[in-house]
């Protein structure tokens, strides 16, 4: 490496680094506090969590396990409460940080690795939507991030203790979202396509971390070749959104497009910040082409995106969203720095440093403030919805009577308010009927009953015993607000015996 690459990889004393880790674990300690003490609400993906892991499954239906068992474990821990639910994503969240910190300092130095790692803010569905809503995305990222820690280190010190590190996070990475495949499909093409990281990491050892991932991976594993239908069909109704009648170019198309789009809205804010940053630097920079590792970052980057490409032109997914890029493309920052040396300047780390400070800031008063200033944009704020109220008013008028709703976000709430309250997920029942208790309440929300009315009648269908015996509304005030409200239809129905 030349002295002047030296020089702008240089490092911080020892104790730079341990204070960047230290206001990492004050910033995600204040985010829990935040969600603690702000609102009792279950976003949707927090719901779903909290309804799938009341116990332990070898499989979830499109999800996979992993995140619902850590959540659960959480919950046995500490119990249900807010707390259990916000450590568990927050430590997540620290570790990705952390993970990106141990992944840079050996490429970029001390300094370096402390801008990537920050930088990580920088993309929207990271510092934000992480934070707000996203479960299952945030493990994916955790374990992606430490997957391609453990691949570097597996580069300086090819030990068997690394081989197995690296198909224990394999294995868990697929239990984390599905999509793990995709990184993995990248990682292994650009390990291939870098000579000397081919050279270095394709031995006989290889085999400790194939056995080792699919040793991890053989539980699920075996649910899922049982569970096939259950396990891709919510999947593919997802990517399938978009897709249009008007013919394979069209659905191609329109799906390429949403490619470029999700790239530019996960990368725009960190691409500026990092120009600016830069922006006395320019002249010098030169595309460090010669080095593997500079090298690797480009054929990984090119794998995520031709993998992509492949299913977009199966005309089958109609939009690229731009969460689905978060476990793809967090190592960007990192990248940067290893294409163009001559942005590892103190005066560029201390300018993107600032910036993410700002952001930061903006995040920690947007979190608590977003239910607040919502209605006064005329937005409905389902943070505000009273789940508590109606926890009480439904458990008071119909005591020990379960609770069906097609709604996974009253269905998480209402557990959550009172694990007393039975709630079971009329889709479950749907697709797999079974026996039913004698009574139920089927609970819902809209604004012109016919979304408790379409709901019946699948029930009607499914079940032709079930006949009604009550049927309402309740017109609950939006909290905080006496202007709003709120309503939710019940419908009693009860199950006539052979």
């Amino acid at each position: 490496m030349a002295d002047n690459e030296k020089h702008a990889f240089r490092t911080l004393p020892p104790r730079g680094g341990a204070v960047f880790v230290l206001a990492l674990g004050a910033y995600f300690l204040l985010h829990l506090v935040i969600r603690i003490n702000v609102s009792d609400f279950l976003d949707l993906d927090e719901a779903e969590a909290v309804i799938a892991s009341r116990e332990l499954r070898a499989g979830y239906g499109s999800q996979p396990p992993l995140y619902n068992w850590l959540q659960w474990l959480m919950f046995q821990l500490f119990g249900l409460n807010l707390f259990a639910l916000s450590a568990l994503k927050n430590l997540l969240l620290f570790a990705t940080y952390l993970s990106m910190f141990g992944l840079g300092k050996p490429l970029i130095g001390t300094r370096g690795a402390m801008t990537a790692s920050a930088s990580l803010l920088l993309f929207p569905q990271i510092g934000w939507e992480s934070q707000r809503d996203l479960t299952h995305s945030v493990l994916l990222t955790t374990l992606a991030c430490a997957t391609l820690w453990c691949y570097f280190a597996l580069l300086r010190k090819p030990v068997a203790a690394y081989y197995a590190l690296f198909g224990l996070l394999i294995g868990l990475g697929l239990q984390a979202k599905y999509n793990f495949a995709v990184f993995l499909a990248g990682l292994m093409s650009a390990s291939l396509l870098v000579k000397e990281h081919r050279q270095t990491l394709w031995n006989r050892k290889t085999g400790i971390s194939a056995a080792i991932a699919f040793m991890t991976l053989l539980p699920h594993g075996l649910w899922l070749l049982n569970n096939l239908g259950s396990a891709v069909s919510g999947t593919l109704d997802k990517m399938a959104e978009g897709t249009q009648q008007a013919g394979f170019v069209r659905n191609v198309a329109t799906g390429m497009a949403s490619m470029v789009t999700a790239t530019f809205s996960f990368v725009a804010l960190a691409a500026i910040i990092y120009g600016l940053a830069g922006r006395d630097q320019w002249k010098q920079i030169e595309f460090r082409w010669r080095d593997p590792h500079a090298r690797f970052f480009i054929a990984l980057y090119a794998g995520f995106f031709l993998v992509l490409t492949c299913v977009l032109l199966s005309s089958e997914v109609g939009k690229i969203k731009d969460r689905w890029l978060q476990p793809l493309l967090f190592s960007l920052p990192l990248a940067c720095f290893l294409w163009w040396p001559a942005l590892a300047q103190g005066a560029v780390y201390r300018r993107i440093l600032a910036a993410v400070a700002v952001v930061a800031m903006m995040i920690l008063l947007a979190i608590p403030l977003r239910a607040y200033l919502g209605p006064a944009f005329n937005r409905n704020v389902q943070s505000l919805h009273p789940y508590p109220e109606l926890a009480e008013k439904l458990a008071r008028r119909f005591p020990n009577v379960p609770i069906i709703t097609d709604e996974k976000l009253i269905a998480g709430n209402l557990y959550f308010q009172r694990p007393a309250l039975r709630t079971l997920l009329s889709e479950d029942l749907l697709k797999r009927p079974g026996t039913l208790p004698e009574e139920a309440l089927i609970v819902t929300y809209g604004s012109d009953g016919n979304a408790e009315s379409d709901l019946l009648e699948r029930f009607l269908a499914t079940y032709p015993r079930c006949m009604v015996q009550e049927q309402g509304q309740l017109n609950l005030q939006l909290r905080g607000s006496s202007a709003k409200s709120v309503v939710f239809y019940f419908i009693l129905i009860a199950f006539r015996k052979p």
